[in-house]
């Protein structure tokens, strides 16, 4: 049986856990009203919220989101979501895509042994009230999901943490906000390191602000060796992207011309704006060692793919890097590692980092606007709670 739970996007958030706690004494203990935020795959910035009946049978657990954050990496799933697959994590109707989220989730319902209802997992999750994970080499520590639809996926996506028991003193906001972004940015670091900077007297990082960037510039400030780290920013994030002290020097998007001074350079792009990339082949011309494509923080402004002076742009997919990594070093070395960078750059944020919640139906759509629109301020984490 299908029933539809229309929630209104203003329902507080007691009016919906009653709303989805009727839905799921109606649907019966194997099925479970859900809400979804879903997104025209083809606009981005079409958001709409929806009801589903989410099915979960025998090793299967269900699971109540409770709470993830929202960055421009997430735009970025959306903007290649075609491209990199993102769309098929959490599937739904032609012509709309769910994008993924980082954050965490409690078991309600679990038909896996291995798995208690009451327990806490951090992963990787739908924008929705709910989801249903097939749990597979279940460790003590984390498990991996095992969904037919998800096998030909990264794996990296499909780790979940048993957070409960990891004993872990991380502050969850933070962690959801940083961890996953902070990855890629201790991956770019080393994958540049061992390219010896590609022969760069600089690294120029676009859109600097965002949190990847900010990762990646704190990684390259400490490691010994790196060149200098030049921020390409908006005039409005300049101050801000100076303040972190995480780069050497801080040029705007609307006067590029500081960088004529440069002998030779390497691009981390995470803006993914066409134009500015064209501007900076043009500019640095064969001064320009590499150009590495990261994100899509200007996800309109992409453009349609072009030939440029000096070399052609390289997408970095960090996923394949950290399997690489993981054969290399070992999966104890490399944890080793990457925590002891991820304490000195969580440290370092304390000085700047604020947070903003978002509780369910309009707020959350007001807030996904505001990320999505580039609107957010670069010293605050986005969190949104769907439930």
């Amino acid at each position: 049986m299908r029933v539809s739970l229309a929630l209104p996007m203003d329902a507080s958030a007691v009016a919906r856990r009653f709303i989805i706690a009727i839905g799921e004494m109606i649907l019966g203990e194997a099925q479970y009203g859900c809400v979804e935020y879903r997104v025209d795959r083809a606009n981005l910035r079409r958001i709409a919220e929806a009801e589903r009946t989410l099915d979960y049978g025998e090793g299967q657990i269900l699971v109540r989101v409770s709470a993830f954050a929202f960055t421009a990496n997430n735009v970025t799933y959306g903007a290649f979501g075609d491209e990199m697959a993102y769309w098929r994590f959490y599937p739904t109707e032609d012509g709309f895509g769910i994008i993924p989220v980082w954050g965490f989730a409690e078991v309600i319902r679990s038909r896996c042994t291995e798995i208690p209802v009451g327990e806490r997992l951090y992963g990787y999750w739908p924008m929705a009230s709910h989801a249903v994970l097939t749990p597979t080499r279940v460790r003590d520590h984390d498990f991996v999901e095992g969904s037919a639809h998800r096998a030909a996926l990264p794996p990296a996506y499909n780790l979940y943490l048993r957070w409960s028991g990891l004993g872990r003193t991380d502050d969850e906001r933070t962690y959801m906000l940083f961890r996953p972004l902070f990855v890629t940015s201790f991956l770019i670091d080393d994958w540049l390191a061992e390219q010896s900077w590609f022969g760069a007297e600089a690294v120029i990082l676009t859109s600097a602000s965002s949190k990847t960037a900010l990762g990646l510039a704190r990684s390259l400030s400490v490691h010994e060796g790196a060149p200098p780290v030049i921020a390409l920013t908006s005039r409005r994030n300049a101050d801000f992207v100076q303040q972190t002290g995480y780069y050497d020097r801080v040029v705007t998007y609307d006067d590029l011309a500081p960088l004529d001074a440069l002998d030779s350079a390497a691009i981390v792009d995470f803006a993914g704006d066409g134009a500015l990339r064209a501007s900076l082949h043009e500019q640095l011309g064969d001064r320009l060692r590499h150009d590495c494509v990261v994100g899509a923080s200007h996800w309109e402004d992409r453009g349609p793919q072009q030939r440029l002076p000096g070399p052609a742009p390289t997408f970095f997919f960090a996923p394949a890097h950290l399997v690489e990594r993981m054969k290399s070093w070992g999966a104890d070395a490399f944890n080793q590692r990457l925590d002891a960078a991820w304490d000195g750059f969580i440290a370092s944020t304390k000085a700047w980092l604020s947070f903003k919640e978002a509780r369910g139906g309009s707020e959350i759509v007001a807030a996904y606007t505001r990320v999505v629109d580039g609107g957010v301020d670069p010293a605050s984490g986005e969190i949104f709670h769907p439930v």
